[in-house]
């Protein structure tokens, strides 16, 4: 699938095979999932896997919503991109249905702190023993300058997916 100088994807530059997939916005698309399916080495291929938001559309879909939570600044960027791959993960399909419209830092938080643990709940984790261990297999890299509460903030939402998009590039370019 990668072209031989390692920087294309079936003959496309990586950076332009994001452009590709974009004009479509459908966080269903068969084609986001090939993709993450790629990304995300960390699941065994026969579970079931449905695609998630990172950031949920229950917050980022609409301008009241994201007013809602105080956001002024990019409002714009942030519903034109929430169902873009680089918002996008792989998770079991019962832990989606457990995440729902939380955000991430509050589910995975949830979780490892036992405010929300159940049997499935490490399973949705994948064995990983904290947060960071977690989000770094789910390509969700947190930069060593920012707090963690910080960076996946709805509030810093540009900078988390303008980073998520050169880390899943990286990996799709080294896989």
């Amino acid at each position: 699938m990668l072209g031989e100088d390692r920087k294309s994807i079936g003959g496309v530059k990586a950076t332009g095979f994001f452009c590709l997939l974009h004009p479509f916005n459908q966080f269903d698309d068969v084609r986001y999932w090939q993709i993450l399916n790629l990304v995300h080495s960390n699941y065994e291929h026969n579970q079931n896997l449905h695609i998630d938001h990172i950031h949920p559309t229950s917050i980022c879909s609409s301008d009241a919503r994201l007013r809602a939570f105080d956001v002024v600044g990019d409002i714009g960027f942030i519903i034109e991109n929430h169902n873009k791959i680089e918002n996008l993960q792989l998770l079991q399909f019962n832990c989606n249905i457990n995440k729902s419209n939380t955000p991430i830092l509050n589910w995975v938080c949830q979780i490892f702190n036992g405010y929300n643990r159940n049997v499935n709940d490490l399973s949705c984790v994948n064995g990983k023993q904290n947060e960071i261990e977690y989000f770094e297999s789910n390509l969700i890299l947190i930069p060593d300058e920012k707090p963690l509460d910080e960076y996946l903030s709805i509030y810093n939402f540009k900078e988390f997916y303008e980073n998520r998009k050169n880390i899943l590039i990286e990996k799709l370019i080294n896989n």
